[in-house]
């Protein structure tokens, strides 16, 4: 049974107690709320720009083209596609289309929000890059194909941790101040780039750093906004059970509608 929110407070902007977002009561419980976003890698303003040519045309020539219902994922290194000269583009296009196209009804599928591993990676025939293409039970009715932009240095992990620790060293300690109040507190991580980010790969990178924090929040999510219509919302934390804890659960991900409240918790109506 849901519980209305009452008794809102805005810290940041009223300037009482710990400047977090929001504190509210739900169902008699205090909580505390605090977000922040996952910064993107170097690059990501330049590849956000010249996605419209680069990048957009090989989702356009694969719609209504891949098995329906699922999800696709194809993967490649920052800037591959950013390198290749104009003239190249439109070849390089069609080949990794006529790949995907081929390869995608071949490959096992994964539950959805997770990945078969091993992971793969493959050089398609006339494709001057690597790639690891990707198939897993959709997160939407009808499934979905996105491009996922990995760092290709050998310290693309150390760079992920690196952006997480600095995110959480300003966000956690102003959190735990008002747990300290009783208040449960609950830090939301955004990725709203068109790199898609992974819930798997933040949560092991949160738990890489789980010597760094004396004390965590009580719940953490992954919020992916890159869709104007629906968000995906991944539950990486919730009292003692992480992330392979609540996919066993079935509490892998959620999809909300951004333009209603949503009940992503399972305590609030309205």
């Amino acid at each position: 049974m849901g519980f209305p929110r009452r008794n809102m407070q805005f810290p940041e902007v009223d300037g009482e107690g710990s400047p977090i977002e929001m504190v509210c009561d739900i169902g008699g419980q205090k909580y505390a709320f605090e977000h922040t976003g996952i910064e993107p890698f170097a690059g990501h303003v330049k590849l956000s720009a010249s996605a419209g040519q680069r990048i957009d045309p090989i989702k356009q020539r694969l719609e209504g083209k891949l098995p329906f219902g699922e999800d696709f994922q194809l993967h490649i290194r920052a800037g591959v596609l950013s390198n290749l000269k104009k003239s190249d583009l439109a070849g390089v296009h069609a080949t990794l289309v006529n790949w995907i196209e081929g390869r995608a009804p071949t490959l096992p599928i994964a539950p959805r929000g997770r990945f078969v591993l091993p992971i793969c990676w493959e050089g398609p025939p006339g494709v001057p890059f690597v790639v690891s293409l990707r198939r897993s039970e959709p997160l939407s009715d009808v499934g979905e194909f996105s491009i996922v932009h990995e760092v290709s240095s050998s310290g693309e992990s150390h760079s992920r941790a690196a952006r997480l620790q600095e995110a959480c060293e300003r966000k956690i300690p102003k959190l735990l101040a008002w747990g300290e109040m009783g208040a449960r507190t609950v830090l939301v991580l955004e990725n709203n780039d068109i790199q898609l980010t992974n819930a798997q790969a933040v949560f092991d990178t949160l738990i890489s750093l789980g010597d760094e924090f004396a004390e965590w929040p009580d719940e953490i999510y992954l919020v992916s906004s890159l869709f104007e219509s629906r968000w995906y919302v991944h539950p990486l934390k919730v009292d003692n059970l992480g992330y392979y804890d609540l996919c066993a659960d079935g509490r892998e991900v959620y999809k909300v509608d951004p333009k209603v409240l949503a009940d992503i918790t399972g305590r609030i109506v309205t």
